[in-house]
């Protein structure tokens, strides 16, 4: 093809003389009368300052001399070293001064190396694009002037090659250190490279650049063996690709996917394309629904880069395609039985096993068909392959942007048949139901993904909606984490996306109880999109690998008591006996070899989880509300009693919640921890609903010390808790109640402390467990009758009564806030006795 152009380019270089040489000061004359052309001024920002001026003075003129606009002359500009950068776009300005104005601006940028090869490809894949403002599909030409004043640290061979395939004429300029040999080589055809001692030339002796760039052509060649789009049928395509093969060969693969999708016809009703890169770890590129249009999804292609890496996970990979992108949430038309397409590239063997994630993509109908170059392994490429035939062994990647055709058709023709996921192709009729999984995160990629997508098959299978079955998802090792809860998501599809992104976390102990408790007080709750308060039946799914390092007989048993339905399933060193112990049944335990059997042989579990109901049980002694008036009631807990206590006085706190009126016109709660300091957690005005208040509650944590300050927490409450701006409404005479709860004699004074809540009306309720001192509770207390001595204060969570009717019926009445007697009365107004004050 380039020898064809020698006869041309002399019969140009004599035009260019006959219309430039006639006229040596351009600015002084009129535009030139020049076909449509699309330029690309290829600049080296290393040159330093005087000769950047020098080019952008050289581009000045040009743009100066040139009929500029969409439907004339239109230019671009990049600058490069290491790296490129996009300077001006074709479409970036709409006039000549604008353009101007922005060829102003362009500034150097000193480097002592340069990249042309990495530049050209950047002018290929991000500016000779529809999506750039070229019009490189209308065939109008395109050219490209390299100038450049240094010899490239890497390869310009494939990367000008590549641009010649497509028909752009690249112009090679270069000075100083430039290297004659490779211009020639980066040239169109050698007639086009120039060397020059100085850039400042162009500036007094432009005519042979010039020339060349207003009147040569060029042929745009097709990219694809067919100039218009091919007759394919809807289809949905994800590229796999080794991120890890380099720069050369994920450049050609790129290419050959611009090429596939130059010929396609691209769209939602459509052909869509996907396209995923992976080494040991995979990552999105591109989804079916990111783009809308052909230009688009070819820009984005063009962003594509290598990482380098030496192993690579295809099954990891795999299992990515199938649990990320092939979902109607990522664009996917799996469920329209569009037919489903997977085509792998990459040049090395899998560290990780191939055989499963290859036969969950066979068994869901997609057709995967695997093309490995260098070190892929053909016996491998088969395995993961829908059908040996479609496995493709390639000396070299670069052949596939010169002969594609085999493996195009493959993916332009072929449909297969899109089988259902679950046993049943229509969501099974089951009722209203809340179902939290709860998964061992410490199992492993392996068992996490088999989890995963036995949730996922679940989820498919039924009726999803805040009106029928809600699913939650939490993982925990030693440490809970909530992963989805019911009210996060509001679609299947958003649903099963999320789920696609849980990842295994390594852990050599779990934690079984923490989790349930953590189920208990985090997820069963209104805020959190359980309608427990509703009747809804609510069900949890335990699954785990190992035997649990706390104890899980209590927090079991705390949600049996609420009527919540346990299932406990183990693999693994899971325990057979503390799985039943955990469910709510025995018969609801279940202990099986490999959770991968869970995605083959679901029924059991699947049916105890879509028909089981159970009975919720009402919590607090009365399911409405108590009729309790206006009242603050501040809850200050020793934060050092342990996570064991911590949790069980939370729970007792949130049970009074949940059967009080709370509101700003009705029962207000504050909470404040201390140890040897107080922190406030919850104040009065923080809240405005009781879901709210709630989840605040949830996040609580215990702070281990070995001693306790009451007198300085019982400062802390009067000084920063008890005062309007905290919402409380002592002003407003409305009673305050303070309950204490400690498991240690305090290291500082009490007594003055309670002795200035008492003059201010405030009753205090003095609870106190373990190392507690019962003389100093009293001391405390509003009155010793008001004192508590309990043996554990998980016992509050069964027998709260006591102390519950002394915070929601007792008032006492605020006179002013230095009064000289308190008068204790109850809630029929009769006095149970009057304190005197100093």
């Amino acid at each position: 093809m380039r020898t064809m152009w020698k006869p041309r380019l002399a019969l140009y270089a004599l035009l260019g003389v006959m219309v430039f040489g006639l006229f040596p000061n351009l600015e002084a004359q009129d535009a030139l009368a020049v076909g449509r052309r699309d330029i690309i001024f290829l600049v080296d920002s290393s040159m330093g300052s005087t000769l950047v001026n020098a080019v952008r003075e050289f581009i000045r003129k040009f743009i100066d001399r040139m009929p500029i606009g969409p439907d004339q002359v239109q230019v671009g500009v990049a600058m490069f070293s290491t790296t490129p950068k996009m300077e001006i776009n074709f479409n970036s300005f709409n006039s000549k001064e604008s353009l101007l104005l922005a060829l102003g601006r362009i500034k150097p940028r000193p480097s002592s190396e340069v990249n042309i090869g990495a530049a050209l490809d950047f002018v290929r894949t991000d500016m000779l694009r529809p999506a750039s403002g070229s019009r490189i599909q209308q065939r109008v030409p395109q050219l490209v002037l390299l100038l450049t004043t240094k010899k490239s640290k890497d390869s310009v061979q494939q990367s000008a090659e590549a641009l010649r395939q497509m028909g752009v004429l690249t112009l090679a300029a270069g000075s100083r250190s430039a290297d004659e040999a490779e211009l020639k080589q980066i040239a169109f055809d050698e007639s086009l490279a120039f060397l020059v001692k100085d850039f400042r030339i162009l500036t007094r002796n432009p005519q042979k650049i010039v020339s060349s760039l207003s009147t040569l052509s060029g042929v745009i060649e097709s990219e694809t063996p067919t100039e218009t789009a091919l007759a394919v049928g809807r289809r949905d395509i994800i590229f796999l690709v080794d991120s890890s093969m380099g720069s050369t060969l994920v450049n050609a693969v790129r290419e050959f996917i611009r090429k596939f999708i130059d010929s396609m016809p691209i769209g939602p009703d459509q052909v869509q394309v996907g396209v995923a890169m992976f080494s040991t770890t995979p990552k999105m590129e591109i989804n079916f629904n990111s783009f809308n249009s052909k230009e688009s999804l070819l820009l984005a292609l063009g962003r594509i880069k290598p990482r380098p890496s030496s192993e690579v996970n295809i099954g990891a990979a795999l299992d990515f395609v199938r649990t990320d992108m092939l979902r109607p949430a990522s664009g996917s038309r799996i469920q329209q039985r569009v037919p489903q397409l997977v085509l792998l590239l990459t040049t090395k063997k899998s560290k990780d096993s191939v055989q499963q994630s290859a036969e969950a993509l066979r068994q869901m109908g997609v057709l995967t068909l695997a093309a490995g170059s260098r070190s892929a392994d053909e016996a491998e490429l088969k395995q993961i392959a829908f059908d040996e035939s479609l496995a493709f062994l390639v000396k070299d990647f670069r052949i596939l942007t010169r002969n594609p055709q085999k493996i195009v058709s493959s993916l332009s023709t072929l449909s297969g048949v899109i089988e259902s996921e679950t046993p049943t192709e229509t969501a099974l009729a089951v009722g209203r139901r809340d179902i939290i999984f709860l998964v061992d995160s410490s199992m492993g990629s392996t068992l996490v993904n088999a989890v995963r997508e036995f949730i996922r098959k679940f989820i498919d299978s039924m009726p999803i909606g805040p009106d029928q079955v809600q699913v939650a998802v939490a993982m925990f090792s030693t440490t809970q984490k909530m992963e989805i809860n019911f009210n996060s998501f509001n679609s299947k599809e958003s649903l099963l996306l999320a789920l696609g992104r849980i990842k295994p976390r390594p852990s050599s102990e779990v934690n079984i109880g923490a989790a349930l408790d953590f189920v208990r007080t985090d997820m069963l709750r209104p805020a959190s999109g359980s309608r427990i308060q509703q009747r809804v039946p609510q069900l949890v799914l335990l699954l785990t690998t190992k035997k649990s390092k706390d104890s899980v007989q209590q927090s079991a048993e705390a949600l049996r008591q609420m009527g919540v339905l346990t299932l406990a399933a183990g693999s693994r060193s899971a325990d057979e006996a503390e799985l039943k112990q955990i469910a709510f049944d025995e018969s609801l335990a279940f202990l099986v070899k490999d959770f991968r059997i869970l995605t083959r042989n679901p029924q059991k579990i699947v049916s105890s989880l879509s028909t089981l109901s159970g009975v919720i049980e009402s919590e607090t002694p009365t399911e409405t509300a108590l009729g309790v008036g206006r009242r603050d009631i501040i809850f200050l807990i020793d934060s050092s009693m342990g996570s064991t206590l911590v949790n069980a006085v939370r729970e007792f706190i949130r049970k009074f919640i949940d059967s009080m009126p709370i509101g700003p016109d009705q029962v207000q709660v504050g909470v404040a921890m201390f140890s040897t300091t107080p922190k406030m957690e919850i104040n009065f005005n923080s809240f405005d609903s009781k879901e709210s208040l709630l989840l605040a509650l949830g996040r609580i944590k215990p702070r281990p010390s070995f001693e306790v300050n009451i007198g300085a927490a019982l400062d802390f409450v009067r000084t920063n808790m008890l005062r309007p701006e905290s919402g409380s409404r002592i002003q407003q005479r409305v009673p305050q109640l303070v309950l204490l709860l400690t498991t240690k004699k305090s290291k500082d004074s009490v007594q003055q402390s309670a002795e200035a809540l008492r003059q201010m009306g405030v009753l205090i309720l003095a609870a106190g467990s373990r190392s507690a001192d019962e003389a100093e509770l009293k001391q405390i207390a509003f009155d010793e009758s008001l004192a508590f001595l309990v043996k554990d204060f998980r016992i509050l969570t069964r027998n709260p009564q006591k102390i519950v009717s002394s915070l929601s019926t007792l008032s006492g009445v605020i006179e002013s806030e230095t009064p000289t007697e308190t008068v204790l009365v109850n809630k029929s107004g009769k006095k149970l006795f009057i304190r005197q004050l100093k």
